[in-house]
């Protein structure tokens, strides 16, 4: 039931939704990604990108083997305006113990 309410969103069949794990050695995570026959691709594109935009990552595959895979293009980062960091900083309150004595206060507090 719930297979069928997902292809509601994705506009994706639910009897050919297929999870595989990928293991990226780029950055040495395990990431789940959908894989999606070509021709299926080809058929439900829109819905696709619409799944990638929402930060999922698709492999297409030709015959049961990965031949591409979709994802979200990177979003530039904004610079960071460092002398307001450094102002706010500055304006933040400074503690009355350091941080060895806050850590030991809190664990010895803790109830367990």
């Amino acid at each position: 039931m719930a297979e069928r309410e997902s292809q509601e969103a994705t506009g994706i069949p639910w009897q050919t939704r297929v999870t595989l794990v990928y293991y990226d050695q780029l950055y040495g995570q395990e990431v789940d990604v959908r894989s999606v026959a070509l021709a299926e691709a080809k058929a439900q594109l829109s819905a696709l990108v619409d799944a990638v935009e929402a930060g999922e990552s698709i492999c297409i595959t030709r015959h049961g083997k990965p031949v591409a895979r979709l994802t979200a293009i990177e979003k530039p980062q904004k610079p960071l305006d460092v002398e307001k960091l450094r102002a706010f900083t500055r304006s933040q309150p400074m503690q009355d113990e350091d941080a060895g004595t806050f850590m030991r206060r809190l664990r010895d507090d803790a109830r367990y």
